[in-house]
């Protein structure tokens, strides 16, 4: 760990906030360490094993490398049981460690990407109509493949889900609504993706734990682009990093893609429905433009965003979605409004089947939700929220909402 003060660098024990039953294991490159291998492995195959997923053939192994990353950096699954953490570790070192070519999987995880902005291109010109390219579903999601969609709207999910995560349109957020739907002050964390060169970020004596968790304001970021940290572009060893540059809870996937659903849905189901899929699908670029071929700062998934706005802009003389409902999808999912949620799903726990008698993803169970089912009961989240607590609060939330755009 460490502290940015001025141009100054100040040292902390790098075991810092780490659980004590825990060992930071750093004596070892992680390139060299045996046991890390051994770790790496042996959490990939249980996952595999005991995890289902709803993905086509070959997806599974390719997005499952994050998780086993998570569990390296926490403490988790196969490593909690062994008792090592390893807060360094990033998606190339477990890649490595798994036996895997890198440069093989980041293409595979690019091609993704790549084939939703290919399928946005198709839909801007009006001939999508369902979320499938050359005849599979959009990052291999087999549940996306059952779905006539309203493109339109599809995208309208795309910019909503690639701005729900934009620092600057979280501080605009705060500013507009101030306030919780109680009246307690609205407070809302976020950082931003930059590139870092992993190798200046060593050299320098610091690591990811001390970018993802301190908070870092202008003069620190400004700091770490003189140290050679943060770079502009692309190349060998340059990774896509996450920097807090505000501490405090954020937002909520499942509340997003519940309130997107919400929103449009009052006109249409099927419309709500299309902006909630075309949510997740962007969402689901979160996950995988933090190791692809290609990364760019600010991530793939707010570009593309980014991308639709201006598109649709030049044809229609005006952006497909408007500040107010940017502003209102963070309102109303972030977390420490009101009721409160903590929940928040990932990307493998969205396409992770559960629930006993309708067996499904959670995902499929949130459609369902939107389209006034009650799924099964099942928990969310890696804080394993129940479905029964959930869903009545995501219910009062998006009640405020509607009878907010109804006044």
């Amino acid at each position: 760990m460490a502290e940015l003060r001025g141009n100054n660098v100040i040292y902390a024990p790098s075991s810092l906030r780490l659980p004590q039953k825990l060992s930071p294991h750093k004596s070892t490159p992680l390139w060299q360490d045996s046991r890390f291998h051994d770790l790496v492995r042996t959490d990939l195959e249980s996952m595999e094993r005991t995890i289902d997923l709803d993905l086509e053939e070959g997806v599974a192994r390719v997005l499952l490398v994050q998780s086993v990353m998570g569990h390296a950096q926490n403490g988790h699954g196969e490593f909690g049981k062994a008792g090592y953490v390893y807060p360094d570790a990033t998606i190339p070192d477990i890649i490595a460690g798994a036996g895997m070519d890198i440069q093989r999987i980041k293409a595979a995880r690019q091609q993704l990407v790549d084939d939703v902005y290919e399928w946005v291109d198709k839909a801007l010109e009006g001939s999508a109509t369902r979320l499938v390219l050359r005849g599979k579903p959009l990052l291999g999601v087999k549940f996306l493949r059952h779905h006539g969609i309203d493109p339109e709207y599809v995208l309208k999910g795309m910019v909503l889900a690639g701005y729900m995560d934009n620092f600057n349109a979280r501080m605009d957020t705060i500013d507009h609504f101030k306030t919780t739907i109680k009246g307690d002050p609205l407070i809302i964390g976020g950082g931003e993706t930059y590139l870092v060169d992993m190798n200046a970020l060593v050299t320098a004596g610091l690591n990811i734990p001390f970018l993802e968790q301190q908070r870092h304001d202008e003069e620190s970021i400004q700091y770490l682009r003189d140290l050679g940290v943060i770079v502009q572009k692309s190349g060998r060893g340059i990774e896509p990093a996450y920097i807090r540059r505000k501490i405090g809870p954020g937002t909520s996937d499942d509340l997003a893609f519940i309130m997107v659903g919400k929103l449009y849905g009052q006109q249409d189901l099927e419309l709500g429905i299309s902006a909630m899929l075309g949510a997740f699908v962007v969402d689901a670029i979160d996950t995988y433009d933090k190791c692809v071929s290609f990364p760019v700062q600010n991530g793939l998934d707010e570009r593309l965003a980014e991308y639709i706005q201006l598109a649709w802009k030049e044809e229609h003389d005006q952006p497909l979605v408007s500040q107010e409902e940017i502003r209102t999808i963070i309102y109303y999912s972030a977390k420490s409004n009101n009721p409160r949620v903590s929940a928040s799903s990932s990307h493998r726990r969205f396409v992770q089947f559960g629930g006993d008698e309708q067996y499904k993803p959670a995902l499929e169970a949130h459609v369902y939700f939107v389209m006034g089912r009650e799924p099964d009961p099942f928990h969310i989240g890696f804080e394993g929220t129940p479905s029964q607590v959930f869903y009545p609060r995501a219910q009062k939330r998006a009640d405020h909402m509607l009878l907010q755009k109804a006044a």
